[in-house]
């Protein structure tokens, strides 16, 4: 039986694996050493793997014949790693999932930014999610080119999907009350038909965050429309003066909404 063994020069703890008429993998060690033991007469190949470097060579062909293999040796250079940022307007705190390349998953903050940092170059898809929204758009298909990719946002909607198995058969005639546009810019009112605490199928609601009335504004008055099935409602002015996030005032608004 015969060895490969060989230096990779530019760090330490790379992954190096062998394929061929054996597969195998080991790691160097503190001074970019590798081996592998006990291999056959035939053909292999080696190659070293780190997520942040690149290698050259970035493989090595061998063929062992009746003897060890030595100088495999190849030379690691720290990646250009670049970033995707975005926004997710509507909240906070959704789940946003990177998948290609790399995979990861972070969570938006109070202002619904979000960052994946140290990528190479290559393809991404880029997936917020959250139980009570739904997004758009619903993912974004990202490559990285040697530069960082900024605004890749979405905006959340509360959702009328359904969960656990319940259906608006199971859950009986919607909720008459209207969808409306929070001061957050998310959607209230009648949420998806999902199955309560109780195990039985029901309508939820969405409520609002805390809205504050006031004085000021030209009320149109109510006069709302019926909406559409699966979610019934209204549409239309609701009567009410209430403070937007910058302190001034203006109608709500009811709305229907199916996302």
């Amino acid at each position: 039986m015969y060895s490969i063994s060989g230096t990779v020069r530019g760090g330490a703890g790379f992954t190096i694996s062998l394929s061929g008429t054996a597969t195998r993998s080991t790691t160097t060690d503190a001074n970019g050493n590798y081996s592998f033991s006990g291999l056959a007469n035939g053909s292999y190949t080696v190659t070293p793997s780190d997520s942040a470097y690149a290698f050259s060579p970035p493989s090595s062909d061998i063929s062992i014949t009746s003897a060890n293999v030595t100088g495999q040796d190849f030379t690691a250079y720290a990646s250009a790693m670049y970033s995707i940022s975005g926004t997710v307007r509507g909240g906070a705190g959704f789940t946003i999932s990177l998948s290609g390349t790399a995979t990861r998953s972070t969570t938006t903050d109070a202002n619904g930014n979000y960052s994946f940092s140290g990528l190479a170059n290559g393809s991404y898809t880029v997936t917020p999610s959250d139980s009570a929204y739904a997004f758009s758009p619903p993912s974004s298909d990202i490559s990285i080119t040697s530069a960082n990719v900024t605004g890749q946002d979405f905006t959340a909607y509360a959702s009328a999907r359904y969960w656990d198995g319940c259906t608006p058969d199971a859950c009986g005639p919607a909720m008459g009350a209207p969808n409306y546009l929070c001061t957050d810019g998310t959607i209230g009112g009648p949420g998806p038909c999902k199955r309560g605490e109780g195990g039985d199928c029901g309508w939820s609601y969405r409520s609002c965050p805390t809205v504050t009335l006031c004085a000021g504004c030209v009320l149109l008055g109510y006069s709302a429309t019926a909406c559409e099935p699966p979610q019934a409602g209204v549409s239309g002015p609701s009567g009410q003066c209430v403070a937007g996030p910058d302190d001034t005032c203006s109608e709500l608004l009811l709305q229907c909404f199916t996302p």
